[in-house]
């Protein structure tokens, strides 16, 4: 993978850069060290993504960091072009991409405190507003975070749904089942209307966000697409499920949310329901890899709690 990334930095008017692996997950990523600055390169799994699709995520953070807020902005290449094609040795195409570096700290969870939590309620708050008055241009492609898009053909993760519907147990089918029911009727209730659907981060658990001091940035948007706002605060409230201060953390998060964008009253009852798509979603993600995959059995007995 690092020859590959070495190969696309010339696109990018980047030769003589120092790389450096960071994570080699569903997509590699690397920091590019140059002197005229320091990067963030992505090479996209080529089973997953097609150009109209990671193009569209990267006009989206152009347009999210000219508007002021804290994300990567997206480096272009020579040509003008958001996205570069390189091939590796056996001649597998991959898509790159590269985003300004952003300084910052993931915060462990014992360092998480009920003013992050407000923070990040605010950031996705101004996220959101901004997506209600973005106008996406022709041909803009991203999936779908709802429940079409979770137990849709591909799912959210872009592994096929019908592999993981044969790698889990009856009970754990039965259980995925209640989920999708509970969010279809969440749904219903909210409706698709602009002020509570459109376009979100999809993914903005903690590890995608960096803090300097307590002011957080919002990273990784390779899973945004089209969903209801609720569904970000869900995930974001998933990851601190079961900890003894949870409440406080939902308050937090949805005070510093509600400070900038009001919630509708179907938007707040919804949100177990979106956690348990969340939990779905990667229980999907997991059981399309392998019937044994450890995040099965832990994942399902989130979803069982969230709606209980």
């Amino acid at each position: 993978m690092h020859q590959i990334a070495t190969s696309a930095l010339p696109a990018f008017g980047l030769e003589g850069s120092v790389l450096t692996g960071i994570q080699h997950l569903v997509n590699s990523s690397f920091r590019v060290q140059h002197r005229q600055g320091d990067w963030y390169l992505r090479l996209y799994h080529p089973h997953r993504y097609d150009r109209n699709s990671v193009e569209a995520e990267l006009v989206w953070l152009d347009v999210l960091a000219r508007a002021g807020l804290p994300v990567p902005n997206p480096h272009t290449t020579l040509d003008g072009a958001y996205v570069w094609q390189t091939t590796s040795s056996s001649g597998r195409p991959y898509l790159v991409s590269l985003t300004a570096w952003i300084e910052g700290v993931v915060l462990p969870g014992a360092e998480r405190a009920a003013q992050h939590y407000v923070a990040v309620g605010a950031l996705l708050a101004q996220l959101h507003d901004y997506a209600t008055q973005w106008q996406p241009p022709i041909g803009f492609q991203r999936p779908r975070c709802d429940a079409a898009g979770i137990y849709g053909p591909l799912g959210v993760m872009g592994r096929t749904v019908e592999v993981a519907w044969q790698n889990v147990t009856p009970e754990v089918r039965a259980d995925l089942e209640v989920a999708r029911d509970r969010l279809l009727q969440a749904e219903r209730a909210i409706g698709q209307t602009a002020h509570c659907y459109g376009l979100i981060h999809g993914d903005p658990s903690f590890g995608n966000l960096l803090f300097c001091e307590a002011a957080p940035a919002l990273i990784d948007f390779d899973d945004c697409g089209f969903g209801f706002y609720s569904y970000d605060l869900a995930v974001v409230l998933a990851g601190a499920w079961g900890k003894a201060n949870y409440h406080e953390t939902r308050q937090a998060l949805l005070a510093g949310y509600e400070a900038i964008r009001p919630l509708e009253t179907s938007e707040r009852v919804a949100i177990p329901a979106m956690m348990a798509a969340r939990a779905a979603s990667l229980i999907f993600w997991a059981a399309a890899q392998d019937a044994a995959h450890p995040w099965i059995a832990g994942q399902h007995e989130r979803l069982v709690a969230y709606l209980k």
